[in-house]
């Protein structure tokens, strides 16, 4: 168009109307050309990127040649056309991107893919007085593998994975657990395999997470362990997850006998800042007749042991409940757990009749991160348990201290109707363990654990004493 002596362009873009002039009354026909061309350059520049930009760059440099601008308005097209130039580029930059998020969003998964996973522990421990045997038949003191595990995790679908495990650490290789987790329409998830039947907070905590060397008195004698079951796992909302399973119950002799076990958590905390957590766990279930569990402190001397059961039917009632709580605000966090086991049936031989008797184990935790790492972060609300600890510091990790009380009762044992506490052994045991671990990165730790235990009465295996103590060490790493 030209407009009282000046010739421009005017055009209409993104609902923007954009005016180019150039004016000056006395430009001869080439140069009027020449403007009109660097104005519909100009123009073309916003829709057609780089190569629009640098074709109006050529126009301006022959219009200044040519004394059609002066240098003033030289340098004011030169502004708007590297303006145009770096919109450009970074229009072509976000296309790029939005181009290959689109590719990568259209990729198929393939299936099954795998991934390795594994775990090595090397223990020291030293009991005194000297083990003649600890839980493994090893002298005191000892040195071994504690746990030496490889395992593949596999994913089936997107909506069905599974794990299979070996324990290396003896001779030759042992299943550790497998098992297998089917996503459901509800969201909700069918588990089966030999798995960790659901109880217990420290229980179901990873070895490579908790918070002393080995599981407390609680766990080591009321724990359920890895067990073939099928079970079904939920949330509850935000706020936590239950988990029902039903199992076969291991003895300590290879018989078994069935039980229901159902385990549910909630987390009144706020996420990634403070955990208050509480638990319910519960088993029920028969066991074939035979020993009474024998426990044991640290890996040290078994000193609980009560006569066989033998009744009419072949069996006996077993069952368990437990409580959990935890708390955790900041670098601080106090755990607590108590478990009631119950033995219940009619003796039919020694010291015959009717027996309903119980175990009660606790044990409190008592844990700080001198590094100021946050235990909330570890938690996890659905399954409800503790996991890794991330340190802040990656050149030098994390530190943490820690302190546990824990206790055994099997007084009921002491007499009565069904098994009695067998001679040698004692009903009753404290003990305190003192914690310092290092993690240098997060799937690498170092414990050092001290251990007091004290007996209610002398026990045999440690040398007829009523304290038992124990230094404990390991050096791990996962994968």
């Amino acid at each position: 168009m030209v407009r009282g002596g000046s010739v421009g362009l005017e055009f209409l873009a993104k609902e923007k109307r954009y005016h180019f002039y150039i004016v000056d009354k006395n430009m001869k026909f080439e140069q009027l050309f020449a403007a009109w061309a660097l104005a519909l350059s100009v123009c073309l520049s916003g829709f057609s990127g780089a190569v629009s930009a640098d074709t109006v760059d050529v126009v301006i440099e022959h219009l200044r040649a040519n004394g059609v601008i002066s240098e003033e308005e030289y340098q004011s097209l030169k502004s708007v056309s590297g303006y145009e130039k770096e919109k450009a580029t970074k229009m072509d930059s976000k296309i790029q991107k939005l181009e290959k998020a689109m590719k990568k969003g259209k990729k198929k998964k393939k299936y099954p893919s795998t991934k390795m996973e594994g775990r090595m522990m090397l223990d020291y421990r030293d009991h005194s007085p000297d083990a003649t045997a600890d839980l493994k038949g090893k002298p005191s003191p000892a040195i071994d593998i504690r746990r030496a595990r490889l395992g593949t995790k596999v994913k089936l679908a997107d909506n069905i994975k599974g794990e299979v495990v070996l324990d290396i650490s003896e001779d030759g290789a042992e299943l550790d657990s497998a098992k297998m987790a089917y996503k459901l329409p509800n969201k909700m998830s069918m588990v089966f395999g030999k798995t960790k039947v659901p109880f217990s907070l420290e229980e179901m905590t990873s070895s490579r997470w908790i918070d002393f060397q080995e599981r407390s008195l609680a766990n080591a004698y009321g724990g359920v362990g890895k067990n073939p079951s099928i079970g079904l796992v939920g949330k509850l909302g935000d706020i936590g997850g239950f988990y029902f399973a039903y199992a076969s119950q291991e003895t300590k002799d290879d018989q078994e006998g069935k039980m229901t076990a159902l385990r549910a958590t909630a987390n009144f905390g706020t996420p990634k800042e403070s955990v208050f957590h509480i638990g319910l766990g519960i088993t029920q279930g028969d066991r074939a007749e035979g020993e009474v569990d024998r426990t044991y402190a640290g890996r040290g001397q078994k000193f609980f042991k009560a006569d066989d059961i033998d009744t009419a039917s072949g069996e006996y009632e077993h069952a368990r409940q437990g409580l959990e709580l935890a708390v955790a605000m900041g670098s601080f966090k106090a755990q607590y757990e108590t478990i009631t086991t119950n033995y219940s049936g009619v003796e039919a031989t020694t010291n015959a009749g009717s027996f309903d008797k119980d175990i009660v184990t606790s044990y409190l935790n008592l844990m700080y991160m001198v590094t100021g790492e946050k235990y909330a972060k570890a938690y996890k609300t659905s399954s409800g348990k503790f996991d890794k600890i991330k340190p802040i510091n990656k050149d030098r990790g994390a530190i943490e201290i820690g302190v546990r009380f824990a206790s055994f009762d099997a007084s009921d044992f002491d007499g009565g109707n069904g098994p009695r506490l067998t001679s040698g052994y004692t009903s009753e045991a404290d003990s305190t363990t003192y914690g310092l671990k290092w993690i240098p990165t997060t799937n690498v730790r170092f414990l050092i654990n001290y251990q007091v235990t004290d007996y209610e009465t002398a026990v045999t295996s440690v040398d007829s004493e009523t304290k038992e103590k124990t230094w404990l060490t390991r050096a791990q790493f996962s994968f």
